[in-house]
């Protein structure tokens, strides 16, 4: 997709007006994380940049900055490993970070994602063994796991149901 291809050409130029918009926040072994509607070249003209920012100052808790880029707004939530860990893990926050990452994204540097998706799996993965358990199934492929953990996140937000569909289209 064009747009799509827009964006990520920009993502250098959109890290260097986000780094002055966030340099109160730690700058060491940040990893920028892009998602939502540029990304995926569904953007309207009123459409913002959806940015997570992590780094890894445990003390500095998550924050969420606004800035502009080409006139658009840009929401950038700031904060450590540590809290998307236990977003993943222990629910700290409702999945409200783990979960952005449960669609599309590309980061920077691109080895994190791995990283990422864990986070997304430790939350998701107790939800769609209860889907699973629902259905009567014990044994599941790689396909039905992800399909049952779409199924537990529309349980969460049931409002999203068309926005699942147009990232699977």
């Amino acid at each position: 997709d064009i747009a799509a291809q827009s964006f990520l050409d920009e993502i250098p130029r959109l890290i260097d007006t986000l780094s002055a918009a966030t340099e109160s926040i730690p700058t060491e072994d940040r990893v920028w994380v892009f998602y939502g509607r540029r990304l995926t070249g569904t953007a309207t003209a009123a459409s913002d940049f959806d940015v997570m920012m992590l780094h890894r100052e445990d003390e500095v808790p998550p924050t969420r900055a606004g800035a502009t880029y080409r006139d658009a707004p840009v929401t950038v939530y700031s904060l450590p490993w540590s809290a998307l860990y236990r977003d993943g893990q222990d629910r700290a926050y409702g999945g409200y970070f783990a979960l952005k990452l449960f669609s599309p994204f590309i980061c920077t540097p691109a080895d994190e994602a791995a990283e990422l998706l864990t986070s997304v799996a430790r939350f998701l993965a107790p939800l769609a063994a209860e889907v699973a358990g629902r259905l009567n199934v014990i044994t599941r492929t790689r396909h039905q796991i992800l399909a049952d953990s779409y199924l537990a996140f529309l349980d969460i937000y049931p409002d999203f149901d068309s926005y699942v569909a147009r990232v699977l289209e």
